[in-house]
């Protein structure tokens, strides 16, 4: 059986000593003997967690690791780097150091195990890699990795059957690794009722031997069963199977699942819903010290008052092996190992627990092999799920699917949403009951809609006592925008300056679903919220709405006065929408679409339709869910239908309760009459065109709504280029006002009528830009989040400012353009200023981010346009010449008709005119002080400055004089350094270079 520290031999006991070095001495010699990043099953840490790990051996006195850097690199570029701040002494012989949440030290740690040092808080990459461990004064240990495969270990050997805290076995070659085994005979999946399933194994490797378990452990030569003959399956059976030859590495691990639907199904009838079968060992699930489904021995403090007991396995965040396999019509359409761990706050003490499901390179594939599990979904790679038990719902808050009901209502509005699948569950062959699978509300959710590494965003989670804590990145700036909004609400550009810091469509938007549906678990837990680091807009993800349409609150509920109770919790948790609700501009913009919300997607028609939609799908399901009495489901059909019937009754009459609650917090009747905007061209030509009553914006359409008698009423309107305001009618009468904002502080009980009619400007010129500088190879130039995308300089020539917005910029050659969009003040150019336009293809990260991308292998055509009604206007354009990586091809000044290439600047080419970027063309010389080529230090050994990027300050690791400069040589700071030295705590975000020694280095500010 597995053991508690699942070590693979005899480990030698620690040698007693208070001996402790902080460097390696001629009497001590250490090496990394082993090193296992694909740890997913062979040891646990002292954390009892599968954390990858490396084995050291040391032939001399202890060393202590305390104060040491540890870098990792992927792929020959820097992962992570980490300085220890905890005793980590390695005894003489072998000793075990942990890389998973937070760093822990030996002291703690030998505790577990005798040769335990400690962990890390970082991981490392499964890719290609070095690890290095490094005084910074000299003495450096380290190994060099290839890709590494799930349970498999690496020596500077080979790759090996994992060995820590013992002598190493023999080394291989992994493409001489045993072939995995293939399943035939029956396919795996959904067995008929009465009929007999027979399952071959067979594997390519000529000698081999299959042994294989049924239990969900994965097999060894001392537990598995060989194979010698087909198996005859006649019940729900698991197959986990593994190929063994002697002086061969052994194969990957092969799992399929065989399934009988049983009694349950037999009284409710055959399932239509996919198959999610999870195959786990049973130590990881339930034994008293790993197992993550139980109370346990190891357990974490719960936060649930309801809970019995006061420490659980099942609080804690392990993550485990497991298999899984999806089916759709009863066949197997994904089968791959994968990690799982608990999902849930106080739903984890429910009998059957939810579990995340992630795919890493770790398990060896980073993603799921299947990517249609949800219909309304067109990604084409998944890293990460959900099987989730319905959480509140699971049992006292029928029906189970009431979370997923709550957000497909809100399908077709600006919120990050779960998408939703109900599924029949197996667990290691036997059936658990029906459960709803997800999309991950986690990092993985944003990259997979948006497009964004874990490493870029800002993201966070509410907890209940803690506040808003970071999951990564940092809070501050979240924090920040909070105590802004509770502060200056009254300011009159309150409102445009908190839309630069959020999503205010889609903010408004969740904050109307969580109010129509009247959480209650909510405000001060349930909150994610993320942005892209350095200037993305928060946003808002919706998850366990559970407590919405149900007995724990109601149709009446007051979610306006409920979301910004501070008696009942801390402000921080309230302060944000306090403070946004007190400003007249979201105020109005808030009730207006929330009245808008109402009648197009909460409506009853739609919500009813969805209930009855959802309820059909389940049926089945969930009847045999509730003949399942081995998890402590509770209820029946009666009781299940009645909650269907609850909610059905509040999602009716909960429209016309909220109505009145906003009535009467605008201080008004609840009399609504009809408000209609139309804006009207004089001439035959009609351009595109924008506006908005109370901030919603409208495109292209008249508005008619009916809002609220006495609401005030605001129009503004964005002029088409080449467009002035002639007058304003407004009920019949007409004004000569060419203001482009009419403010009505009274909506008329006999209907508001506003008409707007537009001209053309007869003074309008077309603004003279010049595409004026680009580069196509950039690696060295950064964008505002620390990226390094191709650029477009655009010069503004004129003695005004000219805005950008409403602007095509074309890739002519590449076929594709894209549209400056409005509402940002990035997009303004200065009087004879420059702005740089990004070529990354990710116009979500920006105004100035474009659609496309530039080629560094051919010349290509770009053009600026200016699109009017008459046609198309060409402002400028320009066939950019080949240059090499970081130079730049531009006009020799700026607006020339001259062309030239630019430097990049390093030694070679002192006294030349080098790129510049934001900069006057031709105004940059090449020199020390305005250098590229900054060295980027790869060894921990020389490590200068640190933590680098960061968002706070930066500790200088060196002694000396020493000099901060902006990219462009402007000297920022200067002074004298010792080791530790801080600097950089007020700079603002941006890129810098720090000289110290003879040595420069790029430091990045978040």
């Amino acid at each position: 059986m597995k053991q508690i520290y699942s070590l693979t031999k005899m480990l030698k006991p620690l040698i007693s000593t208070t001996l402790a070095a902080t460097a390696i001495t001629a009497s001590a010699s250490v090496t990394i003997t082993e090193i296992m990043p694909s740890n997913i099953a062979t040891t646990v840490s002292d954390k009892f967690d599968y954390n990858g790990y490396v084995e050291f051996y040391n032939d001399g006195e202890p060393v202590d690791l305390n104060g040491w850097f540890i870098k990792n690199l992927k792929e020959g570029k820097e992962n992570w780097y980490f300085k220890l701040a905890k005793t980590h002494i390695l005894p003489t012989g072998y000793s075990v150091m942990f890389f998973g949440k937070e760093e822990t030290s030996s002291e703690t740690a030998k505790n577990v195990h005798p040769l335990y040092v400690g962990s890390v808080q970082k991981k490392l990459t499964s890719d290609a890699g070095e690890l290095i461990f490094a005084t910074g004064k000299g003495d450096t240990i380290s190994i060099s990795y290839p890709v590494q495969y799930p349970h498999v270990s690496y020596s500077k050997e080979g790759y090996m059957e994992p060995t820590p805290g013992a002598k190493n076995g023999v080394a291989y070659k992994i493409g001489e690794r045993v072939a995995k085994p293939v399943f035939g005979g029956t396919p795996s999946g959904l067995i008929g009722a009465g009929n007999t399933a027979t399952v071959e194994l067979s594997c390519k490797t000529e000698g081999a031997k299959i042994y294989y378990t049924l239990d969900g452990s994965i097999p060894t030569l001392q537990k598995g069963i060989e194979y010698t003959a087909p198996i005859e399956v006649s019940d729900n059976t698991i197959i986990r199977a593994k190929a063994f030859k002697d002086g061969v590495l052994w194969s990957d691990v092969a799992t399929a699942s065989y399934l009988y639907l049983g009694e349950y199904y037999e009284v409710c009838g055959e399932t239509t819903l996919p198959i999610v079968s999870i195959v786990a060992d049973s130590i990881d699930l339930y034994s008293d010290s790993l197992g993550c489904c139980v109370v346990g021995t190891n357990g974490a403090q719960t936060i649930c008052s309801t809970d019995k007991v006061k420490k659980a396995n099942y609080h804690q965040e392990w993550y485990r092996p497991a298999n899984f396999e999806y089916f759709v019509d009863g066949k197997s359409v994904n089968s791959q190992e994968v990690e799982v761990a608990l999902q849930g706050g106080c739903s984890r003490s429910h009998g059957v627990k939810s579990f995340k499901i992630k795919t890493n390179k770790r398990t060896g594939d980073n993603k799921f092999q299947y990517n249609k599990f949800f219909a309304d979904r067109d990604y084409t790679k998944y890293k990460a799920l959900t099987l989730r038990n319905g959480g509140n719902g699971f049992g006292y808050l029928f029906p189970r699917w009431r979370d997923g009901y709550m957000q497909n209502l809100a399908k077709g509005m600006n919120i990050d949403l779960q998408a939703y699948m109900p599924v029949a569950y197996f667990l290691n062959g036997k059936f658990h009951g029906m459960m709803g699978l997800r999309e991950r509300m986690d990092e993985t959710y944003i990259n997979q809609n948006y497009g964004i590494e874990e490493d870029e965003i800002d993201f966070l989670k509410v907890v209940n006592g803690s506040g808003y804590v970071a999951q990564y990145g940092s809070n501050e700036d979240f924090y920040a925008m909070q105590e802004y909004a509770y502060e200056h609400f009254q300011d009159p550009d309150f409102f445009d300056k908190m839309c630069e810091m959020m999503d205010m469509n889609e903010y408004i938007d969740y904050q109307i679903l969580e109010q129509f549906v009247g959480n209650t678990d909510w405000v001060i837990n349930n909150i994610k919220v993320w942005r892209k680091k350095n200037g993305g807009k928060w946003r808002w993800m919706v998850y366990d709405t559970d407590f919405g349409l149900s007995q724990h609150t109601s149709v009446s509920q007051n979610m306006i006065t409920f979301t910004r109770d501070k008696a009942r919790t801390d402000k921080v948790y309230t302060m944000l929408f306090e403070g946004l609700i007190k400003n007249e501009d979201f105020k109005y913009k808030f009730v207006d679409r929330y009245m808008y919300a109402m009648d197009k997607y909460f409506n009853n028609e739609r919500a009813l339709a969805l209930a009855d939609s959802m309820s059909k799908l389940t049926e089945i399901d969930m009847c045999a869910t509730m003949e399942c009495e081995d998890f402590g489901y509770v209820g029946n059909l009666t009781k299940y239908n009645s909650e269907i019937r609850n909610m059905r009754n509040f999602v009716t009459l909960r429209p016309s309760n909220v109505q009145k609650q906003l009535a009467a917090f605008l201080g008004l009747t609840n009399e609504l009459a009809d408000v209609t905007v139309r804006v009207e061209f004089d001439g035959d030509e009609t351009p595109d065109y924008v506006y908005w009553v109370n901030k919603n914006e409208f495109k292209n359409e008249v508005f008619s709504q009916p809002l609220f008698v006495g609401e005030r009423v605001k129009v503004e309107l964005r002029l088409p280029l080449g467009y002035k305001v002639a007058n304003w009618t407004i009920n019949g009468t007409l004004t000569e006002d060419p203001s482009t904002t009419m403010t009505i502080d009274s909506a008329s009980a006999k209907g508001t009528d506003i008409q707007v009619l537009l001209t053309k400007d007869e003074e309008f010129k077309i603004p003279r830009l010049f595409i004026n500088e680009v580069c196509a190879s950039n690696g060295a130039t950064l964008d505002e989040f620390g990226s390094t995308p191709d650029w477009i300089e655009i010069y503004n020539s004129e003695a005004y400012d000219v805005d950008l917005a409403g602007m095509v910029v074309k890739n002519v050659t590449a076929g594709a353009k894209s549209t400056i969009p409005y509402g940002s003040s990035s997009s303004v150019i200065p009087a004879k200023g420059h702005a740089v336009l990004w070529a990354d293809k990710g116009k979500n990260n920006g105004a100035l981010h474009l659609n496309f991308k530039l080629n560094d292998a051919i010349e290509q055509k770009l053009q600026l346009i200016l699109p009017l009604t008459s046609g198309d206007t060409l402002i400028d354009e320009m066939t950019y010449k080949l240059h090499e990586r970081n130079f730049s091809y531009g006009r020799v000044t700026d607006g020339d008709t001259a062309m030239t290439i630019f430097a990049k600047c390093d030694k070679a080419a002192y006294g030349l005119q080098k790129n510049s970027p934001h900069a006057a063309n031709g105004s940059i010389i090449c020199s020390s002080e305005t250098i590229d080529d900054v060295e980027q230090v790869d060894a921990i050994a020389e490590t200068i400055v640190y933590p680098n990027p960061t968002s706070t300050a930066w500790t200088i690791n060196a002694e000396g004089d020493y000099v901060v400069t902006t990219m462009l040589g402007q000297v920022v700071e200067m002074g004298e350094a010792e080791v530790g030295t801080q600097i950089g705590d007020n700079y603002p975000s941006g890129v810098y270079v720090l000289k110290i020694n003879g040595t420069a280095t790029k430091i990045v500010k978040q």
